[in-house]
């Protein structure tokens, strides 16, 4: 005879199904209950083997992404840049240059706001501090800077559009010699 448990015996399985719809012997409502109760031992035996198997699978995958990331902070954690930052700067002057190449009073206007942007991040990077461009103009000596005039006048037109608005009819004329003072003033601070 079979020494399995009864619950992983198919025999007895077969045997229990045959007697249930059979009716064999006169089975109550007891032996239907006996049965529900093996029937539930399997399923909590099978649900805790593949609860096991599912925990142990997800330990795996846990332990393998976490070794995958690592391996990754180690390579790309620290791309050493290739563009410096006077090609980036060279890369937005050619910008304002090409907006000055428009015939609209709206590019001229872009162009010399990008300029002060640039003549702005351009002192912030030398390690001028304060609120705002006209004040980091003021600690500028000229000795660093000998356009500096040239620098404020650029800065007041800047102004201009930015207060003034469409109020403020800014000529051609007026437009390229401001660029060209921001141009002297990159060109003397190693910019562009």
């Amino acid at each position: 005879m079979n020494d399995a448990p009864p619950f992983l015996n198919v025999e007895y399985w077969f045997r229990v199904i045959y007697e249930l719809f059979a009716n064999r012997n006169g089975h109550s409502f007891d032996y239907f209950m006996v049965i529900a109760a093996h029937v539930w031992q399997v399923i909590t035996f099978v649900a805790y083997g593949v609860s096991l198997a599912a925990i142990a699978f997800l330990v795996y995958v846990m332990i393998q992404v976490r070794h995958l990331a690592e391996e990754d902070e180690e390579r790309f954690g620290y791309i050493e840049p290739k563009v410096s930052t006077k090609n980036m700067a060279s890369a937005r002057w050619t910008h304002v240059e090409e907006l000055m190449a428009g015939l609209q009073e709206s590019d001229w206007r872009q162009a010399i706001i990008e300029a002060d942007i640039m003549l702005d991040d351009a002192l912030l990077a030398r390690g001028y501090q304060g609120d705002g461009l006209g004040e980091r103009l003021k600690q500028v000596t000229v000795s660093l800077l000998p356009s500096l005039d040239g620098a404020w006048e650029a800065h007041r037109v800047r102004n201009r559009i930015a207060h003034e608005g469409s109020q403020f009819k800014l000529e051609e004329r007026v437009a390229h010699r401001t660029i060209a003072q921001y141009r002297t003033a990159f060109t003397e601070l190693g910019v562009i």
